[in-house]
């Protein structure tokens, strides 16, 4: 088991193992402020508040990370834009999400 750590000032996503108390690696680098991290299965899943949108990274392999909430860069503002409620959620102008959560059926 490891566990995941969001390493706000220098951009990344760390993980420890409990195990053995191994120094912390870097699982994904190139955030701007991750804020919030989920784990199912082989799946991380961050917050990223600097970028506005949510990332999933597959740990099984050295893949990119994907955007699939909100428009990486984008901010989204309620008063002036539809946020994305009933649409899909890769279009959806979120600000500064700050963490991610997952359900019991694996939904994000």
């Amino acid at each position: 088991d490891r566990l995941f750590v969001c390493e706000s000032v220098r951009g990344r996503v760390a993980a420890v193992a409990l195990a053995h108390g191994a120094a912390a690696e870097s699982v994904l680098e190139g955030l701007v402020q991750p804020s919030g991290v989920a784990v199912a299965d082989h799946m991380l899943y961050v917050a990223s508040a600097g970028q506005h949108a949510v990332f999933a990274k597959d740990l099984r392999c050295s893949d990119a990370p994907v955007a699939i909430a909100g428009v990486p860069g984008v901010a989204g503002n309620m008063k002036h834009d539809p946020c994305g409620d009933g649409g899909d959620a890769r279009e959806a102008r979120l600000f500064s999400p700050y963490d991610v959560a997952l359900g019991d059926a694996g939904e994000v």
